[in-house]
């Protein structure tokens, strides 16, 4: 049997790369073991999680610990979530907490090292892979590949004002965007009450409540290369996005062709690339309409349409 290969795919078909980070935090529960754990930095974005941490934990002092091999780690009973059969087990941190793993993780614990009466005989470290723990032997390929993306993580990021129109942008694991240039957007909004029907149908009744027109910031526009499909033969219109917050690491030049027959297809189907409105804007709709059971599922009281009118901008504006 071949060494297990661990790897976590989104609905997009994007992988998710796999870390591991120097520090961890951990917080547990009352008198539970079972904790919330996530990577420690200092930054905003930590300060967000360590938030949502406290407050699961009923607001307990958190634990900051170095994420280096230990020895001791224990894998503990299985347990299942209410609204998926997606199935977990308990690791038994030797620092006295527990955390759930997927059980991909197991199956490759089982594949790389020796578990002996639920104790993990390797020495092994925590990463993390999209929303999940990971636990990792650290003489595992996967715990070599987390570390060399960390390596790649910490090359210089090629930042959003040096992109140029044309240039395929790479991300670390992989991902490409074709940058196609800046563009302002103004919607059209329309809302209509909603008639809910059974098993989740949704339909607008009669005249639109209100109408608006809001204007966005100035964004950038990209195309998801996600299949790899160099000649862009394949354009679909969900995979255009604005603003990423990917670290691109390298980048190749498309031919102006190219750029100019994907935008051209966006041009031709924007009502269908951009057909939601960006939840910046919902803001600005009277609250009445946004507030409570507002805009934004089958089951809300009102239903938004949009019409998207697109204007591209010089790159020095």
């Amino acid at each position: 049997m071949g060494m297990y290969r661990l790897k976590i795919v989104t609905f997009r078909g994007e992988i998710i790369m796999l870390k591991v980070y120097d520090k961890l935090w951990y917080v547990k529960r009352k008198e539970e073991d079972l904790a919330y754990m996530t990577y420690y930095a200092e930054d905003k974005a930590f300060e967000k999680r360590k938030d949502t941490g406290n407050s699961w934990a009923h607001n307990k002092e958190g634990v900051v610990c170095d994420n280096k091999p230990l020895e001791g780690f224990i894998v503990g009973q299985s347990v299942s979530r209410y609204s998926t059969s997606n199935k977990l087990f308990r690791v038994i941190d030797p620092r006295g907490f527990e955390v759930e793993i997927p059980t991909d993780n197991l199956a490759m614990l089982l594949q790389s090292c020796t578990i002996t009466n639920s104790v993990v005989q390797e020495k092994c470290v925590w990463g993390r892979e999209g929303n999940n723990h990971i636990l990792l032997n650290e003489s595992s390929e996967p715990y070599k590949e987390a570390l060399s993306n960390m390596d790649k993580l910490a090359q210089d990021v090629i930042k959003p004002k040096d992109h140029q129109v044309g240039d395929l942008l790479s991300t670390v694991d992989g991902d490409s965007y074709l940058y196609l240039g800046k563009i302002k957007v103004t919607y059209d909004v329309s809302i209509y009450k909603q008639q809910r029907k059974v098993y989740g149908g949704r339909e607008r009744v009669g005249d639109p409540v209100h109408t608006e027109t809001l204007k966005d910031k100035t964004v950038r526009l990209y195309y998801c290369d996600y299949c790899a499909d160099e000649d862009f033969s394949k354009l679909s219109c969900w995979q255009y996005s604005t603003d990423k917050s990917s670290k691109f690491v390298s980048k190749k030049i498309v031919s102006d062709k190219v750029v100019a027959d994907v935008i051209d297809y966006f041009k031709n189907n924007t009502a269908d690339a951009l057909n939601h409105l960006p939840s910046r804007l919902k803001n600005k709709l009277p609250e009445e309409y946004t507030q409570h059971n507002g805009l934004g599922s089958y089951y809300a009281d009102y239903v938004g349409e949009v019409a998207a009118k697109v204007e591209f901008l010089e790159e020095n504006t």
